[in-house]
């Protein structure tokens, strides 16, 4: 199930958004900036509905802040507003917005606008990226931007299960992982695997990221997660 931010304050459009699209989505929703920085930082986002005019900010101004985060800079994002100046509509989709709906507006065509974007997003969406870190999922490979000047970006073959792997650390990168959260995650359940494997392909990965600003790290006696070398 697709998960879909929102950031809203009014209640009346929370209950109406809850209404028409908890059944087909997994609804997250928060109704300040702050709350939703602090959501991006751990959760995995496929869209995100943000209302223009927050308690704390501008929905826009929020919406170029996700755009610059390697880990949140693809989903789509649809602005919610009473302003329908074609001027804020423009600064809208200046700032990285992907839509922009008046309210009020009919919830029909919002759904069907969702749609749209959620299927043109998993079309296009093969790359992953993460600080100097570019996934590719079509072909299975890792760019490190970079590396050495002298010999430009560094290009590495993964096998499947370092793509899942270093593909869930990156797409929640504060995060720390279990090494059982991590082996329900990347193995099958037909699949002779155990937690000593989990160490094996972080082991490789290690490797492969040698030229790259961040890696892999162990938190002890918790897990793994992506962090900056020091």
């Amino acid at each position: 199930m697709k998960t879909i931010l929102v950031i809203e304050d009014d209640e009346d459009i929370q209950n109406l958004l809850r209404k028409y699209l908890q059944d087909q989505y997994r609804l997250q929703i928060v109704s300040t900036i702050a709350s939703a920085e602090q959501h991006l930082k751990n959760q995995r986002i496929d869209l995100a509905l943000i209302d223009d005019e927050l308690p704390d900010g501008r929905g826009i101004h929020f919406c170029s802040q996700a755009k610059k985060n390697a880990y949140s800079s693809q989903f789509p994002i649809i602005i919610l507003t009473h302003n329908s100046k074609l001027i804020q509509k423009l600064e809208a989709f200046k700032m990285g917005a992907s839509d922009y709906m008046v309210k009020p507006f009919e919830p029909l065509e919002l759904m069907a606008r969702i749609e749209v974007h959620l299927k043109h997003f998993n079309q296009t969406n093969t790359h992953h990226e993460y600080r100097d870190l570019i996934l590719d999922e079509s072909n299975l490979t890792l760019k490190i931007d970079e590396g050495l000047p002298a010999e430009g970006p560094i290009m590495h073959e993964l096998t499947p299960v370092e793509f899942k792997l270093l593909y869930v650390l990156i797409t929640y990168p504060e995060r720390i992982f279990s090494r059982d959260d991590l082996l329900n995650k990347i193995y099958s359940e037909n699949m002779n695997a155990n937690i000593r494997s989990i160490d094996h392909v972080v082991c490789r990965l290690r490797k492969k990221l040698d030229n790259s600003c961040t890696n892999i790290i162990t938190i002890r006696n918790m897990g793994y997660k992506m962090a900056s070398k020091s």
